[in-house]
């Protein structure tokens, strides 16, 4: 007896993006099962070879030679033959040391202000984020150094006070007490927010930031008819307060 047939396709999917300042350096171009694939930018077909991968083993990076990008927008394609034993079709990613706003690419900020990153150049960036700030300090004996952070968003903090360890805030209130860290004089404080894969992943259209939990359903959810980034980083000052 004849086996099944299946119907296949040779098909290609094309894409574009906007550049308004090339990136200092070669970007990377996340797809899954990438051997699947033939990838051209802007005519030139990239090299096949792997370069690791981002968030997860299946996400192979590509490299994309900055040489290949251009100002204004640029036209990346993707062709495959697709058959039943093709994993099919999946978001794709392009990575690197580069600033997004309004959806174009830029330079990479080299300082932030207190407030949501997301407006500052960080539009789809769902990795970790440093802050560093040094600080005089001259505490006065039996007196404690108290740190508040009242207001940022992501998923949990870590604080670096000097040589402390790491320093874990995953709930209310985001208090330390550093005084065991502080000296007398000149202090480097680190504190790192802790991010999530809302903005780089989604569900882009649901309208609540902070659901209790995320299902399969949200992602077919179209609250919007733009993409609903959630804020991320810190949003506001620190309280640094020293207390008999």
């Amino acid at each position: 007896m004849q086996g099944k047939q299946y119907k296949s396709a040779d098909i290609s999917l094309l894409y574009e993006f906007s550049c308004d300042a090339i990136p200092e350096s070669d970007c990377f171009l996340g797809i899954e099962d990438s051997e699947f694939f033939k990838v051209y930018l802007n005519g030139i077909e990239l090299p096949a070879e792997d370069a690791g991968f981002w968030c997860d083993h299946s996400l192979r990076l590509r490299k994309v030679p900055r040489s290949l990008i251009c100002k204004g927008v640029n036209e990346l394609r993707l062709e495959t033959h697709y058959n039943a034993e093709h994993s099919g079709l999946e978001t794709i990613y392009l990575t690197g040391a580069f600033g997004v706003r309004n959806s174009s690419i830029g330079p990479l900020p080299s300082t932030v202000v207190p407030g949501d990153l997301v407006k500052q150049g960080f539009q789809y960036y769902s990795g970790n984020f440093t802050y560093e700030a040094d600080l005089e300090i001259h505490p006065e004996p039996d007196t404690e150094t108290i740190l508040e952070i009242p207001s940022w968003r992501g998923v949990a903090l870590l604080v670096h006070c000097n040589e402390s360890p790491e320093l874990f805030l995953g709930w209310a209130p985001y208090r330390l007490n550093l005084s065991k860290f502080i000296k007398d004089g000149m202090n480097h404080l680190e504190i790192t927010v802790l991010g999530s894969r809302r903005n780089s992943h989604g569900p882009f259209y649901f309208d609540e930031a902070s659901p209790s939990w995320c299902g399969a359903e949200k992602f077919y959810a179209y609250n919007h008819s733009d993409r609903f980034l959630v804020p991320f980083g810190l949003l506001g000052n620190l309280n640094l307060t020293i207390q008999k």
